[in-house]
């Protein structure tokens, strides 16, 4: 599809509520743990990470039904091959049935995502879980972003399905269902992460518009020092349009609140 069209199409589904506007990256900002984090603005780039990368062993590690009946294999032989005679289709089946090792090799090859680039982001700047998992125990910082300032960087944007049981995907009759059981679905216990995620078709760090960063949100532990380097970088790198904020324990309940520095 044309970009011009999926831009106006996320469009659309921001303003029907479809898609968030804003979405977060918790990071790690000391440089002495993670030492590319200043390079997420002194050079606007976020890093699309492989699936084998991530911390769930599960996540976008689809196993496919690698058997298939003999009329499935010549249906989606078929389809792929459609100029090719029946013969030729007739053969390719029997070869595929009768070497089900092989053929299941090919269809786990065919549906392995480990060289492409997932960016996986929140639609909450304030989740005490997120900011210990992902931002250092709230020593480090959450990232803000419209989306609608870079609609081509974020485009498209997938909400994560969280569900109980382990999808079931047949690449041969299903191949249309491979973004949503491949990189849309996670076990349940993953909920609290409310998830968005971008996909590329390459592992690789990918330039945002500045413009879409508004805001940077620091832990409830970030020290002094580290907020006041954060924002001498962001100063210096062309982001003088950033709001500042810090999250603060809320008295007498477990949450977080957000507070202009």
């Amino acid at each position: 599809m044309d970009i011009e069209k999926v831009k106006e199409l996320i469009k659309i589904g921001v303003q029907k509520g479809q898609y968030p506007q804003y979405v977060y990256k918790y990071r790690v900002s000391d440089t002495t743990k993670n030492p590319y984090f200043d390079s997420i603005l002194t050079t606007n780039s976020l890093m699309f990470s492989s699936p084998k990368a991530f911390n769930d062993p599960f996540d976008c590690q689809l196993q496919p039904v690698t058997f298939p009946t003999q009329t499935e294999v010549s249906q989606f032989l078929s389809r792929v091959l459609p100029h090719a005679p029946a013969d030729v289709i007739s053969n390719l089946t029997t070869n595929a049935i009768g070497n089900p090792a092989d053929f299941a090799k090919i269809l786990e090859d065919a549906i392995n995502f480990d060289d492409k680039g997932v960016l996986c982001l929140s639609q909450e700047p304030d989740n005490i879980l997120l900011w210990s998992h992902y931002a250092d125990n709230h020593y480090g910082v959450c990232l803000k972003f419209d989306i609608l300032q870079d609609l081509e960087f974020f485009s498209i944007p997938l909400t994560v399905i969280y569900d109980q049981s382990y999808p079931v995907y047949n690449h041969l009759t299903q191949p249309k269902e491979i973004v949503k059981k491949m990189i849309k679905t996670k076990f349940e216990l993953w909920k609290y992460e409310k998830e968005i995620r971008i996909f590329k078709q390459q592992k690789n760090l990918y330039h945002f518009n500045k413009t879409s960063l508004i805001e940077i949100i620091f832990g409830c532990n970030t020290p002094q020092p580290e907020i006041d380097r954060i924002k001498n970088i962001a100063n210096a790198n062309g982001y003088a349009h950033l709001t500042f904020k810090q999250t603060k324990k809320k008295n007498g309940i477990y949450g977080l609140k957000l507070k202009i520095v």
